[in-house]
C-alpha cells in the first residue's frame, strides 16, 4: 500500500527509538507498552524486505539469494547475543538496549539514503507479472499449510533463541555470560544451513521446494529425539547438537518465509510474506508460555520431546503438497 522502502525506514527508526526508551525506563507497565511497540516496528522488516528484493532476481536464483540474505537473522542474532551478554556482564542491562538503538537507527538512515525509491525495477518484465488476487492467496490450502508449518518452525526457533542461554545456565551450570556465548552455536549452524539448503533448493528443487523442506523437518525431529540421549555429556556435545539443529531450522525457515513467498506471491509478495510470517509469529508468541510451562512442570528433557512432536507436525502439514509438480502453480 505504501511501498516497502517507507515501511522499512519507519520500522528501523521506530524500533531504535523504542529500544532507547526501554534503556531509560523502569516501570513495568511502561516496559510492556514499549516492548509491544517494538514488536510492531520489528514486524515491518521481514515482509517488506522480501517485497523489496523480489523484482531484482529470477525465480531460479531465489533460493540462494534468500539464503544469503536470510543469514541476517542468524548473524544479527549471534551478534546481538554476544553483545547483550557482554554489556549485561560488564555494564548494565540498560546498555543492552541503548547501544543497539544507536546501531539500528544508523542502519535506518543508511536505508533512507541508499535503498532505491518507488517502483523503479531493474527488470521491466517483473512489473508486468500479475499473480492471483490477495484473497484467493490467503484462502488457498497450500498457503495455509505452509503458514501453519512455519508456525511450528518459528515456535521452535524463537524458543531456542530466547531460552537457550537460560537452559545452558540452569542445566549445565554455566555462568550467565558463558551460557550466552555458547548459545551462539545455534546461529552458527543456522548460517551454514541457510547457505547449503538455499543452494540445494535452487539446484534441484527450484520448482518444488516443498520436496526439500518436508524431509528436512523430519530430520529436525530426529535431531531433537537423539539430542535427549546426549544432552548430559557436556558443553561440546550440546553445542554440536545446537549447530545441527540450527542448520535444520534456519535453512527451511529462509525457504518458507522467503523464496516460497516470492514464488507464489506474484504482485502480492509482500502480503504473502507478511501472512506467512504473521502466522509464524503467533508461534513466537506462544513459545514463551509453552517453554516455561513444560520446563517447570516436566523438566527440560520433556521440552525437547515437545520440539520433536512440533517438528513432526510441521512436516505432516506439508505432506499433501509434496507431489505437486511446481510451487508456482499451486495458487
Amino acid at each position: 500500500r505504501f511501498g516497502a522502502r517507507r515501511i522499512i525506514i519507519a520500522g528501523l527508526l521506530g524500533s531504535a527509538t523504542v529500544s532507547l526508551m526501554v534503556g531509560y525506563s523502569q516501570h513495568v507497565v511502561i516496559l510492556v507498552i514499549l516492548f509491544a511497540l517494538n514488536g510492531l516496528f520489528q514486524s515491518s522488516g521481514w515482509a517488506n524486505n522480501i517485497k523489496a528484493l523480489e523484482p531484482w532476481f529470477e525465480h531460479a536464483e531465489r533460493g540462494k539469494v534468500m539464503a544469503w540474505w536470510g543469514t541476517n537473522q542468524q548473524i544479527g542474532g549471534m551478534c546481538a547475543t554476544v553483545m547483550a551478554a557482554y554489556l549485561l556482564a560488564k555494564i548494565s542491562w540498560q546498555s543492552a538496549f541503548i547501544v543497539p538503538a544507536f546501531l539500528v537507527g544508523g542502519v535506518g538512515i543508511l536505508v533512507m539514503l541508499f535503498l532505491p525509491i518507488g517502483a523503479k525495477l531493474p527488470k521491466e518484465q517483473s512489473a508486468s507479472i500479475k499473480g492471483p488476487t490477495y484473497w484467493s492467496l490467503i484462502s488457498n490450502p497450500f498457503l495455509i499449510a505452509l503458514s501453519l508449518s512455519y508456525f511450528c518452525l518459528k515456535l521452535i526457533r524463537y524458543s531456542l533463541l530466547f531460552w537457550l542461554p537460560f537452559y545452558f545456565n540452569k542445566k549445565l551450570g554455566l555462568a550467565a555470560d558463558v551460557a550466552g556465548y555458547a548459545s551462539v552455536s545455534f546461529e552458527i549452524g543456522g548460517i551454514a544451513g541457510s547457505f547449503i539448503i538455499g543452494w540445494l533448493s535452487d539446484r534441484y528443487f527450484s520448482y518444488a521446494r516443498i520436496r526439500l523442506i518436508m524431509p528436512l523437518m523430519l530430520v529436525l525431529a530426529g535431531a531433537f529425539y537423539c539430542y535427549q540421549h546426549y544432552a548430559d555429556q557436556g558443553l561440546l556435545i550440546n553445542c554440536f547438537f545446537m549447530v545441527v539443529i540450527g542448520f535444520l531450522v534456519f535453512g527451511p525457515d529462509a525457504l518458507i518465509s522467503g523464496a516460497c513467498a516470492q514464488d507464489i506471491g506474484g504482485q502480492h509478495t509482500g502480503s504473502v510474506a507478511g501472512f506467512i510470517n504473521g502466522v509464524g509469529s503467533v508461534g513466537a508468541i506462544l513459545q514463551g508460555a509453552l517453554t516455561a510451562y513444560v520446563s517447570t512442570t516436566w523438566g527440560w528433557s520433556a521440552l525437547f520431546y515437545v520440539f520433536f512432536i512440533i517438528a513432526m507436525c510441521s512436516a505432516c502439514l506439508l505432506v499433501p503438497f509434496v507431489r505437486r509438480p511446481s510451487l508456482s502453480h499451486v495458487v
